[in-house]
């Protein structure tokens, strides 16, 4: 999710952003790439709990490495470490993708959206409790449509497998972004996905705020309850970005 794209009307025509723009916080992310040689790191911790007849809890370092080859075409790769408390205990390198972004419409115009396709793999390179048998893929659309200097929907449409079985499964995401200054960006957000032959619906919140150009730091909060379980977490991260002198 790109909260802080259209933050600075002068930025909204720049192809690298005047500010950095991340996929952080919350589950969206938007169609735009991170420009030409430059280097961006997106790193949260999260701290979850599923609660069925048990409780179980799970901290998670996520972590997005991003480069951009040119205007509109990024390089990036995920990284995850997971630590899952009892009474199911586990830990070690549970996610590793690699793949790619490229945009295809840079700016909202109209009822046209932004545009970006971003295709990514999930790898077999993982610790033993978090183990897939064979590379992934997670094919992501997302759009963003600008209301006004306030408002703008981001939305992504994935489809994916999990690296056990041949079962898809489809994502969405729909976030509001509100801007509450020139450094401050709020987001309200639902998102869900379908596994034949169950749905599952979330719905989260939070902020970021601009500690320069090329730095921000958010929090978010959500969960869902869905068939018997009820699930929820906090999350706090930081993006930055270093650009080509």
């Amino acid at each position: 999710m790109l909260i802080f794209i259209y933050l600075f009307s002068l930025s909204l025509f720049a192809q690298t952003q005047a500010t950095i723009a991340t996929g952080r916080p919350g589950q969206s992310i938007g169609p735009n790439v991170v420009g030409s040689k430059i280097f961006q790191v997106q790193s949260g911790v999260d701290y979850a709990e599923v609660h069925r007849q048990r409780t179980q809890a799970t901290w998670l370092s996520n972590n997005v490495f991003r480069y951009g080859i040119t205007e509109k075409f990024e390089l990036s790769s995920v990284v995850n470490y997971q630590i899952d408390e009892e009474p199911a205990k586990a830990s070690g390198i549970s996610e590793v993708q690699g793949g790619f972004r490229f945009n295809i419409f840079e700016k909202s115009k109209g009822l046209r959206p932004a545009l970006g396709l971003q295709l990514r793999y999930r790898l077999p390179v993982r610790d033993q409790d978090y183990e897939i048998n064979h590379a992934a893929q997670i094919f992501t659309i997302a759009t963003n449509l600008v209301f006004n200097e306030k408002f703008n929907l981001t939305n992504n449409f994935s489809f994916s497998h999990d690296g056990n079985t041949s079962i898809p499964q489809y994502a969405y995401t729909m976030s509001l972004n509100y801007s509450l200054g020139q450094r401050l960006g709020s987001f309200i957000e639902i998102y869900g996905n379908y596994t034949h032959p169950q749905s599952n619906v979330y719905l989260d919140s939070g902020f970021g705020y601009l500690v320069n150009e090329d730095l921000l730091v958010d929090m978010s909060f959500g969960g869902g309850s869905n068939h018997g379980v009820s699930e929820s977490f906090v999350s706090l991260g930081i993006s930055w970005r270093s650009k080509p002198k």
